[in-house]
């Protein structure tokens, strides 16, 4: 039961983190920079969906069945804490990507507008 709970506060902190990459998308133009980074982000609800799938699954299993099945082992949360932080790694490079893209884009405008000038 400790290892669901370890892995919940990991899914907490994620979610967290995935609001604010998804108030960061939705002001973004559409560029490649932009669609690689919604990959990435679809990478990690992804990962985390599929750990909440399973978590209600075997919680929703008999108490006999869920003593017989080990519930997870210290190895399964180190794995699925890994991939959290590498996924969550990807995406920040991506949205990295994006801040560097749309910065160029305004250095951009503002030459644009010292030349109208």
């Amino acid at each position: 039961m400790t290892s669901l709970l370890v892995d919940c506060e990991i899914v907490l902190y994620m979610a967290n983190q995935l609001k604010a990459y998804m108030i960061f998308l939705h002001g973004l133009p559409t560029t490649l920079t932009r669609t690689n980074f919604e990959t990435a982000v679809t990478g990690l609800y992804t990962h985390i969906l599929q750990f909440l799938a399973q978590a209600i699954q075997i919680y929703q299993s008999s108490t006999l069945h869920r003593t017989f099945k080990a519930f997870w082992k210290d190895s399964d949360v180190q794995e699925f804490e890994q991939a959290c932080y590498q996924i969550g790694n990807e995406v920040e490079i991506e949205a990295k990507n994006c801040d560097h893209t749309l910065s160029s884009q305004d250095q951009e405008d503002v030459k644009k507008l010292k030349e109208d000038l």
